[in-house]
């Protein structure tokens, strides 16, 4: 058994002792995007800043707490929906109309379509009868007007002690990918645009570009585990991309237009047990892996392979890996908010020097 943990120990720093994790592997040219805060508008970061979006001018929209927010290139903070107070229940709240009278729930996802100038969002509300679950409502929000399209959940009854709701994903069409609990199973969900209710194959947190779906799921039992592996749709089919198993922390991902993906990830020196080796802070790294690379996959991917890193992040140029990334349409761009002052947006040029 010694021998077989010195074999291990020896093999693990054969492969940490690869330049790549011993020097920058792209001296990537980053820039800082200063967040410029009012009086009435701030930043409020309950309980975490997601899903990020981005329009053809790379402006940002993003939910903060119960709200969306947008910041341009030049730091700009405003309010596009949304209002800073608390959960409301459903007599309440999910009242439609223009943007002075509507009401909101906690707003939890969202998706942005910019040929169409508008906004899909899902919100959630305590139910009056059963405060400990939820219902869901997807709504528009187009020409400074709210309007519900879709219910998710058991709209104020009673008798649903045995089911519950996680929202998943909602697509740039307006569709809705959730998982309902019915004991003892979650099962994958989709709401059309025609308000029908099918069942899909998948979990996780979705992520499309023109109907090429990502999947980024925590296959573990244990909910604390780090250990979240990729998946691709392809043809109907879920496909593993990359194995959970295989790497330390697989944080967050995005694509661009022509569905080549971008990876965060943090990494720790770490031996074959899983033993940390030693507590020096390593950066966090971007892999890109095209289209045709994932779609040539044999297997999944070790993602310690240089041929895709593109980028490392150092000191002040690091971002919250834990919170949403955006890449640009063409992937020459890549956002996130900075790792130690969260008023900034990291901009890493990745692919030109705009």
């Amino acid at each position: 058994m010694k021998k077989l943990k010195l074999l291990s120990l020896f093999l693990v720093m054969g492969i940490f002792s690869c330049p790549i994790f011993n020097k920058t592997v792209s001296n990537v040219p980053v820039e800082i995007i200063k967040i410029k805060e009012t009086k009435d508008i701030k930043l409020s970061y309950k309980p975490f800043i997601s899903n990020l979006c981005l329009d053809s001018n790379e402006n940002f929209y993003f939910i903060d707490g119960n709200v969306i927010k947008k910041v341009d290139q030049k730091g700009n903070l405003t309010i596009i929906a949304g209002k800073e107070e608390d959960d409301f229940y459903p007599e309440d709240g999910n009242i439609d109309g223009d943007l002075s009278t509507a009401k909101f729930g906690e707003i939890i996802k969202m998706n942005y379509v910019e040929n169409e100038k508008l906004f899909y969002f899902v919100e959630k509300f305590k139910m009056k009868d059963n405060k400990d679950k939820y219902n869901y409502f997807a709504r528009k929000l187009s020409n400074n007007k709210i309007e519900t399209i879709y219910k998710i959940g058991n709209i104020d009854k009673k008798d649903n002690n045995s089911k519950n709701y996680r929202i998943n994903f909602i697509s740039k069409e307006g569709e809705i990918y959730f998982e309902e609990y019915i004991r003892p199973n979650w099962s994958g969900m989709k709401i059309t645009k025609d308000n029908q209710v099918i069942k899909v194959e998948g979990s996780g947190n979705f992520l499309d570009y023109e109907g090429t779906f990502y999947s980024l799921r925590n296959e573990s039992l244990d909910s604390y585990s780090e250990d979240y592996s990729l998946y691709v749709r392809v043809e109907n089919k879920w496909k593993k991309i990359i194995d959970g198993t295989l790497i330390h922390h697989l944080l967050n991902i995005s694509i661009d237009k022509n569905n080549n993906v971008y990876i965060v990830e943090d990494f720790f020196r770490q031996n074959l047990d899983g033993d940390i080796m030693s507590n020096s802070y390593q950066p966090p790294l971007i892999h890109k892996i095209s289209k045709k690379n994932i779609l040539e996959l044999k297997e999944p991917l070790a993602l310690y392979k240089k041929e895709f890193v593109i980028a490392e992040l150092y000191g002040d140029d690091s971002i919250v890996s834990e919170h949403s990334i955006i890449v640009s349409e063409d992937g020459n761009r890549l956002y996130g908010f900075n790792q130690f002052n969260s008023n900034n947006i990291v901009k890493v040029n990745i692919g030109s020097k705009k």
